[in-house]
C-alpha cells in the first residue's frame, strides 16, 4: 500500500517538494510514532496499536495499525523520505473484488476500475498488534484508478489484504508521541 506516485519515483528525487514545507516536521514526527501514539484528524482520535517498518531495493516506507475508541481500524503510510503524501488505508469491506484477482491488470471495486500500478515484495519487522510476524516479507500490489482513487493488496505470508487509500495532507494531522516515545 503505497502513495498517489511510485515509490521508485520518489526514491529518485521525482517526489513534489514536501520537504521544504511546515509539513516536513509532521511527516518526520509521524514516521517516529509508536504504539501508544495518537493521530489527531478532524474529529477522530487515532490511537497507534502497532507498526510496520518495510524496506524493499533502498526503498523505505511506515505503516501504522491505528484505531479510534470504537475499534475501527485503518493504517496510515508514509515513505521514510518525509517526501511523500500521508496515506489512510481502510479495509476494503469483506474484501471482496467485483471483478479481476489481486495482480491482474486491472480489478474492478465499487463500480470503478483500478489499474496496476506497481508491485514488489519488501522485508518487513513490526512492532505491536499488527497481526504479522516480528519480521520477514510482504507481497504488495498497488492500483490506481482514473480518478486518482488508490487500491492497495498486500499479503503477509497469508490471504490477500485489500484496502482503499485516501490521500491526507500532513497539515490535516496532529501528532501525539505515546507514553514509551
Amino acid at each position: 500500500m503505497r502513495w498517489p506516485w511510485s515509490r521508485r519515483e520518489a526514491s529518485n528525487g521525482d517526489a513534489p517538494a514536501l520537504a521544504a514545507s511546515p509539513d516536513h516536521a509532521k511527516v518526520v514526527a509521524l514516521q517516529g510514532l509508536q504504539q501508544g501514539g495518537v493521530v489527531l484528524w478532524g474529529d477522530y482520535e487515532l490511537t497507534v496499536l502497532g507498526r510496520l517498518d518495510l524496506m524493499e531495493d533502498g526503498s523505505r516506507w511506515t505503516e501504522l495499525i491505528v484505531a479510534d475508541g470504537q475499534g475501527t481500524r485503518c493504517w496510515v503510510g508514509v515513505e521514510a523520505d518525509a517526501a511523500s503524501p500521508v496515506t489512510f488505508w481502510y479495509e476494503l469491506p469483506g474484501g471482496q473484488l467485483e471483478s479481476g484477482s489481486v495482480g491482474d491488470p486491472e480489478l474492478g471495486v465499487g463500480g470503478v476500475t483500478y489499474r496496476l500500478d506497481e508491485r514488489g515484495t519488501a522485508s518487513f519487522t513490526s512492532v505491536g498488534s499488527t497481526g504479522t510476524a516480528a519480521s520477514g516479507s510482504a507481497e504488495w500490489v498497488d492500483y490506481r484508478a482514473d480518478g486518482g482513487q488508490l487500491l492497495g493488496c498486500e499479503r503477509f505470508d497469508g490471504e490477500w489484504e485489500v484496502h482503499l487509500g485516501q490521500v491526507v495532507a500532513p497539515s490535516e494531522l496532529t501528532i501525539r508521541p505515546g507514553a514509551g516515545a
